[in-house]
């Protein structure tokens, strides 16, 4: 019998963990963060795993790559005005970058495979 388990997002982990929340494998996509890894330790402190499905979404892998740069710029600016963020502005900036850095990507973006 198969065994359901339960996978653990973590920064090890986290491409798993999407690959069982949306039962796609993600082949010719890559696992976004759509919260910065850069400063997962003050997101974390919000009570925010940065890892878990929904905050990590399928990007096809050349749109993802391009758009790099930007989301990190993006974030850098957010933080340098909001040392201290809430929960919720950082919940409503993800929103705002996702959608600036890929306008045309559908939220939560996965691979038809």
């Amino acid at each position: 019998k198969a065994i359901n388990q339960v996978i653990t997002a973590t920064k090890s982990t986290y491409r798993q963990a999407l690959q069982k929340a949306t039962g796609k494998l993600g082949k010719g996509y890559d696992a976004h963060h759509t919260l910065p890894q850069k400063y997962r330790k003050e997101i974390e402190k919000l009570g925010i795993n940065i890892d878990e499905p929904g905050n990590v979404v399928w990007r096809k892998a050349e749109v993802h790559r391009t758009g790099n740069t930007e989301h990190a710029k993006e974030w850098k600016k957010f933080f340098e005005k909001n040392p201290q963020p809430t929960k919720e502005q950082v919940r409503q900036q993800r929103d705002i970058i996702e959608n600036k850095v890929w306008p045309d990507a559908p939220k939560g973006e996965t691979p038809v495979n």
